[in-house]
């Protein structure tokens, strides 16, 4: 049985040892937290906010996602999730970008080209 070491238990290590798993590797998973899930995850801080928990970053699940969808089903986990079908990002002094689910052409032009920004004037200082 071919052996397979990742580093990493966030959302990407995890899937690459589910699916490997599932191909006959021998996975071993190495993480350097107390914890896996990576930024897909929360967990508590006891000492400082007993009722609460720290939630690590990403906690939007959009529906574009497929892999991450084929998992949660596959470990039948669906219910405790809801699929997003857009999000808006927001950066200071610019407008929000709104990026969709492609479910039209009119979505998809919108999405091609949300992450234009105007070009500011940049000063380039060559070694030659």
């Amino acid at each position: 049985m071919p052996k397979v070491t990742i580093v990493g238990g966030g959302i990407a290590g995890l899937s690459a040892g589910l699916r490997l798993v599932e191909r006959g590797f021998d996975v071993t998973l190495c993480e350097e937290d107390d914890f896996i899930g990576g930024k897909l995850g929360a967990h508590p801080h006891p000492d400082k906010y007993p009722e609460d928990f720290h939630e690590h970053s990403y906690h939007m699940y959009l529906n574009w996602y497929h892999n991450f969808w084929q998992i949660i089903d596959q470990i039948g986990i669906r219910d405790a999730f809801v699929a997003q079908h857009f999000f808006t990002a927001l950066r200071r002094g610019e407008r929000p970008v709104e990026l969709k689910d492609a479910r039209s052409i009119r979505d998809m032009l919108s999405d091609l080209t949300s992450g234009r920004r105007q070009c500011r004037p940049c000063t380039c200082i060559s070694s030659r």
